[in-house]
């Protein structure tokens, strides 16, 4: 079975993009394939749960303002990769004494 997504006006099989958890301030700190041979992750929700599986770390997620976007390659590659790499400008006091 092949699902396909949309995400900014294109359409692509879900198993080629990415979810990504953003903090509040915009920062990627975990990202997954949608797609393995065991589970789909085919909502923000299923996101969360996959991410943070304790209700009570959901809830303190949602006060604190993470969010879950699911990228394409492309759109991982500018907005994920460089947070992943501690090179992103979200904590410059961090990535300053890197």
């Amino acid at each position: 079975m092949n699902i396909l997504v949309e995400i900014d006006g294109q359409t692509r099989p879900l198993a080629d993009c990415f979810w990504v958890r953003f903090d509040a301030k915009g920062c990627a700190n975990g990202s997954a394939h949608p797609v393995s041979e065991l589970e789909t992750i085919a909502s923000a929700q299923d996101a969360q749960l996959y991410f943070t599986p304790r209700a009570r770390d959901r809830a303190r997620e949602d006060k604190q303002g993470v969010r879950y976007e699911l990228l394409t390659p492309e759109q991982w590659d500018t907005r994920a990769k460089p947070c992943l790499l501690g090179k992103c400008q979200h904590h410059p006091a961090e990535t300053a004494a890197a």
